[in-house]
């Protein structure tokens, strides 16, 4: 069982959701809380339409975002029904954890409880808030307040006529206002492999290896507190210009006072140096930054893209677009296994600038001349990224001239093949992280919980990273497969329990092997057995009877998981006449099989259905939550 779907998986992901709705409804019962199941599934779907889409991941800034945004925005119930969403959002929370589906990524649960607590406050106030509803859900509470349920059609067509009527009054300047604001779709991240990436130590050496920090470290020597004299024009004098320029290329004699202005304003936008008075001076303040070399290229790299007008001409495309096209050209890199060829890096630049334009309608010279700007200023760009040790490039930076498909030149041949250094990666990745996406790196689960390791690594690490992860956290907890093994057996999910059971084996020498120790174990031998016989390491001629039938209810209770019980009584009904379903309801409960909560699930919503009757044993009730409005605030 995932925890992640994409927009695509629409009905795995309902499947899931429920299943969580439901087991999280009877697991706060059992803690003796009450629950309102409709907060769990707005939670739920929260995260699911969020950029990553990962439903067990919570740090503070998801609990805000849900508090405080969401739910005013999006559910659509009175302020005081909407009492309840914080200590909900908290039980669902700890239910994650309980379960081993809270990804250990979002840091530390209390700090996301003591992140409820904070966001109380400005959550009774936003659900108040009429400036932050949707305008559906403007539409479902002025027809609730009617007594107009807007299940079907017909209670459109009721509110619609009683609208027009006169008879339902709405804020029709607020509305306008609502329908302005409403916010773009968040569209979908593919989240990028998790790889390797270098330890602090190793980060500090490549940051005092970059020219860009040598650099500024001079510049800022140079200029001193005291500062030198600017032109009337706000420039250094040429004679200083050029010893300065010496000075930056270590006294070789080859720099370049073209780069000189690019530099000091680079520099100013870091806040290393400042303007004041006529005299270029080294900021104070920026001393205990100038001493770090980490922490100096940090501080210039969040600079860059506050430098559009510095890199490109007043008629460029990129100029405008400059501070969200270089982070989204950095993010484009972020994980690809090598290079890119320079042109499609051109190319994918020239789309996310021109994305606004109709270039149908732009006369052909107009578009070459467009291209042509972007194209060298995305070139003096990826220079200055290179001299900072943002981006590693291969082949030669003055590309040749070839003619391009309408006509003019395009720089296509000989363009630098681009790549991500490992300083560059590892700060694109921060900036990543800081965004809400995900971006594994391998090792960062050393010291999470033996749970929440596999349950990530089983989810979202391709084979060779998850064996270096599972590897790794061995490694750090002296050996110990057991803990690992519990953790399986703790994971109340059959499906979710068979997948974290595989990526264990398959990252162990000895993976074959464990798997045949466990074909008896009392509550993960359905699982070994299953794998076992996919893996061809077992004949499923071979099982005994009883082996058998825990292997097929397994299944069942896998298939209910993931897809749902419509999906497991069509199945059911296709390979079981009618007459045998009601033994098969027998033989379910008296086989033996471990998980009580899926067999309870399975019963009440599969087999009693079908046989129209309850099997024998005290099934409880149909644990699904009573039909409610749509917390969603759907149309």
């Amino acid at each position: 069982m995932r925890t992640c779907f994409g927009t695509e998986e629409g009905e795995e992901y309902r499947a899931v959701r429920e299943l969580l709705v439901r087991r999280c409804r009877t697991w706060a019962e059992e803690q003796g809380v009450s629950l309102v199941p409709d907060v769990i599934d707005a939670a739920l779907q929260y995260r699911h339409e969020c950029h990553d889409g990962r439903l067990g991941f919570w740090r503070p800034a998801e609990v805000r975002g849900f508090l405080i945004e969401w739910v005013p925005e999006r559910v659509a119930a009175e302020p005081d029904d909407l009492a309840c969403v914080p200590e909900a959002l908290r039980t669902f929370l700890r239910y994650l954890d309980a379960v081993g589906l809270r990804d250990p990524r979002a840091g530390d649960l209390a700090e996301a409880e003591r992140a409820i607590d904070r966001a109380v406050p400005a959550f009774s106030e936003a659900v108040r808030d009429q400036e932050r509803y949707s305008v559906t859900k403007y539409w479902k509470l002025t027809a609730a307040r009617h007594g107009i349920a807007l299940v079907d059609r017909l209670g459109l067509e009721r509110l619609k006529s009683g609208v027009a009527a006169g008879r339902i009054p709405h804020d029709r300047d607020l509305l306008i206002r609502l329908a302005e604001r409403a916010p773009a779709p968040l569209r979908r991240a593919v989240a990028p492999p998790p790889r390797a990436l270098p330890g602090p130590d190793e980060l500090r050496e490549a940051a005092e290896r970059s020219a860009v920090v040598r650099r500024m470290t001079a510049l800022a020597s140079w200029a001193g507190q005291e500062g030198r004299p600017l032109t009337s024009r706000g420039q250094i004098p040429p004679v200083e210009a050029r010893a300065l320029v010496r000075l930056l290329e270590n006294g070789n004699g080859s720099g370049d006072a073209g780069d000189l202005p690019l530099l000091v304003a680079w520099a100013r936008k870091a806040r290393i140096v400042r303007v004041h008075g006529g005299r270029l001076s080294a900021v104070a303040k920026a001393a205990p930054v100038l001493a770090d070399p980490l922490a100096l290229w940090r501080r210039a790299f969040t600079a860059f893209t506050a430098l559009g007008e510095e890199f490109c001409g007043a008629g460029s495309v990129l100029r405008g677009d400059f501070a969200d096209a270089v982070p989204e050209m950095l993010a484009a890199l972020y994980g690809l296994p090598g290079p890119v060829p320079g042109h499609r890096l051109q190319d994918k630049v020239w789309l996310y600038c021109t994305a606004p334009y109709d270039l149908a309608e732009v006369e052909d010279d107009q578009r070459v001349m467009w291209r042509a700007a972007l194209d060298r200023d995305l070139a003096l760009t990826l220079r200055a990224l290179n001299d900072l040790g943002v981006l590693e490039l291969q082949g030669p930076l003055l590309p040749e001239q070839g003619r391009g498909r309408r006509g003019g030149t395009r720089d296509v041949a000989h363009t630098p093949s681009v790549s991500l250094t490992a300083l560059g990666s590892a700060e694109v990745r921060e900036r990543l992280l800081a965004q809400g996406r995900e971006c594994g790196r391998v090792g960062e689960l050393v010291a999470a919980d033996p749970a929440g390791m596999l349950g990530v690594v089983a989810e979202r690490y391709p084979a060779d990273a998850a064996r270096a992860e599972i590897r790794g956290w061995l490694a750090a907890h002296g050996d110990d497969v057991s803990a690992l093994l519990e953790a399986v057996r703790a994971c109340p999910f059959r499906e979710r329990a068979l997948l974290l059971l595989d990526t264990l084996v398959d990252a162990l020498a000895d993976g074959p092997s464990l798997l045949l120790s466990l074909r008896d174990d009392p509550w993960l031998g359905p699982s070994a057995l299953t794998s076992l016989v996919r893996r061809g390491l077992l004949d499923p001629r071979g099982l005994a009877p009883e082996e058998h039938l825990l292997t097929l209810i397994d299944g069942f209770l896998r298939l209910l998981e993931v897809a749902g019980a419509d999906a497991v009584r069509e199945t059911l009904r296709r390979d079981f006449p009618p007459h045998e379903l009601a033994l098969l309801a027998v033989d379910v409960l008296d086989a033996g099989h471990p998980d009580e909560a899926g067999l309870a699930d399975l019963c009440a919503l599969v087999l009693a259905p079908l046989t129209d009757r309850r099997p024998r044993r005290d099934a409880p009730a149909d644990p699904m939550p009573e039909p409610m409005p749509d917390p969603r605030g759907a149309p």
